[in-house]
């Protein structure tokens, strides 16, 4: 073998490796902090809706309408007209399934409701009734991030959600940049140690 394959067979891997593992870093740092940044944002309008909507119940107890389906409607009304009031975005989208995996609240961008409700039969299989917390789904062809917490007045499991993607997004063009950036300092690197080694 001679000395200037010896040198490109050295250096190159060290290269590669320092350039991925500085890549991995960067991915999985900022995955974290967008995470964290997602539930934050979901968690709240989640809190928020939730209250809303226990305000709305409390209201019916008060004033002994529980049990009046058409109160009850209306309190639930109520409570989708706050959700649509608190979507800031066009992929955002709010929506709720009741005890037989039956849409009871829908407003947003994208739903089960968008597929026929093949989406809510598959949601209410894959999420235990009554989990509280941050969930990966899809619906329609589309991944999304939610906060999911039951509302046991009305029997729902709501959704507060949002496009993967307007999350994520720069995330995974931190991924597809530290390629780009692997692949040409790779060829940089080869190019100036074959000039090197030759004019050693």
């Amino acid at each position: 073998m001679s000395i200037r394959l010896k040198i490109i067979v050295v250096v190159i891997p060290l290269l590669v490796a320092s350039v991925v593992l500085v890549g991995v870093s960067s991915y999985f740092s900022a995955a974290s902090a967008v995470t964290r940044l997602a539930v934050d944002f979901l968690t709240f309008k989640a809190e928020e809706l939730e209250t809303y909507a226990n305000s709305q119940w409390n209201l019916l107890v008060d004033n002994g309408y529980v049990g009046r389906s058409d109160m009850e409607q209306a309190a639930q009304a109520a409570v989708e007209s706050f959700g649509r009031s608190i979507l800031r975005s066009p992929t955002e989208a709010i929506f709720a399934l009741d005890t037989d995996a039956r849409l009871a609240l829908q407003v947003g961008a994208v739903g089960p409701a968008d597929q026929g409700g093949s989406d809510a039969a598959a949601l209410q299989n894959a999420i235990p009734r009554g989990q509280r917390g941050f969930i990966n789904l899809t619906l329609g062809g589309i991944e999304r991030v939610a906060i999911t917490f039951p509302f046991a007045p009305f029997g729902w499991q709501v959704f507060v959600s949002e496009q993967r993607q307007a999350f994520f997004g720069d995330v995974e063009t931190i991924a597809q940049t530290t390629l780009y950036i692997l692949l040409g300092a790779t060829l940089i690197s080869i190019l100036l140690l074959l000039l090197m080694t030759g004019y050693l």
